[in-house]
């Protein structure tokens, strides 16, 4: 008696506050890596259709082959005239169309598969927010109460810090320390958990990672000895928040219609620099 072989086409639709996309893979060997490391993104699993589709395949030609990397090297992204997002690297080619309806990833092998589909994801999430007139944020995530805080800041400013301190108090948990998910929500904004936050994070930190609460405040971090919160103006609140936006600011036709939005971000939450030390003293 002859046994049915199993396909091993791959699919992944997830639904990140309300945004919604779906993985795609049909070659075998693609297919079984990115099931191994789909897991982290069991939470977002959604059966509905996606508004964009995501297509995962290798390249077929000895070029590309020859430009395979002997390790996983962050993408450049770039925008061509007609709004297509693309994101390039030895043995990587990402392609995200102008509306965010279709995006295509293209391997050279297998090494960075995971990384690569985790970058990639991000890309398109934030473009997706940014189709939606929300952001997605360099930033960490409090959770508490139904309300949420977003703490700004680049690598290094102490967000996974902030997380740390903050996962065993009271009635507050982490929305993410890596990538927060700003929609508007009526007259104000909601921030999204998503599923991208810094490898070296314990999962136990991860109290609240699919939930959501009502933005009470936006914190950009600078470290110090002593703790204190200093209002930001307008100007260095916004132009503090462009930096902190993956992707979007990239392409010079969007900065505009950017800067006014994240205006009105800044004018419906407090702005302002919170100087921490590493403990819930915060």
């Amino acid at each position: 008696m002859k046994h049915a072989t199993p396909s091993l086409d791959f699919r992944l639709p997830l639904a990140i506050g309300g945004l919604s996309l779906a993985v795609a893979c049909d070659d075998p060997p693609l297919a079984e890596r990115l099931r191994e490391a789909a897991e982290s993104y069991a939470p977002w699993l959604w059966p509905g259709p996606a508004r964009c589709q995501v297509t995962v395949q290798f390249f077929h030609d000895d070029q590309a082959a020859a430009g395979r990397p002997g390790a996983w090297a962050t993408p450049q992204a770039s925008f061509a005239r007609d709004g297509t997002c693309w994101l390039r690297a030895p043995g990587v080619t990402g392609c995200i169309a102008a509306d965010v309806r279709s995006a295509r990833l293209q391997l050279a092998g297998l090494e960075a598969a995971s990384p690569a589909v985790d970058y990639f994801l991000r890309a398109v999430l934030a473009l997706l927010a940014d189709r939606a007139g929300g952001f997605l944020l360099h930033s960490a995530g409090l959770l508490r109460r139904g309300r949420a805080v977003v703490l700004s800041g680049q690598s290094g400013a102490g967000k996974s810090t902030a997380v740390r301190v903050s996962a065993g108090l009271p009635d507050t948990a982490a929305l993410g320390d890596d990538l927060i998910l700003l929609l508007p929500d009526g007259d104000g904004w909601r921030a999204y958990g998503t599923p991208f936050w810094n490898p070296e994070t314990p999962a136990a930190w991860r109290g609240a990672q699919t939930e959501s609460g009502q933005l009470a405040a936006i914190l950009p971090l600078a470290q110090d000895r002593a703790v204190f919160a200093q209002p930001l103006a307008a100007a260095a609140a916004v132009a503090g928040l462009l930096s902190a936006l993956p992707i979007a600011p990239l392409d010079a036709n969007r900065v505009p219609a950017l800067l006014a939005r994240l205006a009105r971000l800044a004018a419906s939450a407090p702005v302002a620099e919170l100087h921490l030390r590493p403990d819930p003293s915060f």
